[in-house]
């Protein structure tokens, strides 16, 4: 039995399609060594010193960061001024400053009143919108109103536009809670 000539074409460019769209992009776990390797490269361009657990009373000293099981790592730059500890639920106003691993990193910032004039609005460990995991993590290792923490955030606990290719960001966050009425 004869195969068509169309059917034999489109076989033919879909199997071209396959095999060119496997040699122009690597596989998932070649992404994933590449993005390890950002992340080293920017820890070693940084001097920065890594901590398998965090430091008592949560100060750091210079260029410190706790490294969690997740792999995002953790620098605590302010520890707060309130009594207030975060909650489950807790409303929480975030502001950042975003930033590439690249020598020349470009930066997205949402710290002042003159770039945004809201912060980020979410609740903690209750609601995914506008936020990634990362930002979730890092709060409650904050735990207290006017905290400010950099995070090292690998793509898997980023926002899913980075994960597409896998894209690790450091972010300078500060937060403020809000009182439930």
């Amino acid at each position: 039995m004869k195969m068509p000539i169309r059917t034999y074409i489109t076989l033919l460019l879909t199997a071209l399609m396959v095999l060119l769209a496997a040699c122009t992009k690597g596989t998932y776990a070649d992404e994933l060594k590449a993005e390890k390797k950002i992340i080293k490269n920017f820890i070693s361009r940084k001097g920065i010193k890594v901590l398998s657990s965090m430091p008592k009373d949560s100060v750091f000293a210079e260029n410190e960061f706790y490294k969690t099981s997740d792999e995002l790592y953790f620098r605590l730059d302010k520890k707060g001024t309130g009594q207030d500890t975060i909650t489950p639920g807790a409303r929480v106003n975030l502001r950042y400053k975003k930033y590439d691993l690249s020598e020349n990193p470009d930066t997205i910032s949402y710290w002042t009143t003159a770039e945004v004039p809201y912060p980020i609005e979410f609740y903690y460990l209750t609601s995914t919108e506008n936020t990634c995991l990362a930002w979730h993590y890092a709060v409650g290792m904050m735990r207290q109103s006017g905290s400010e923490a950099t995070i090292i955030v690998p793509a898997a606990l980023g926002f899913s536009s980075d994960q597409s290719p896998l894209t690790p960001y450091v972010y300078k966050i500060k937060i403020k809670f809000n009182k439930q009425t």
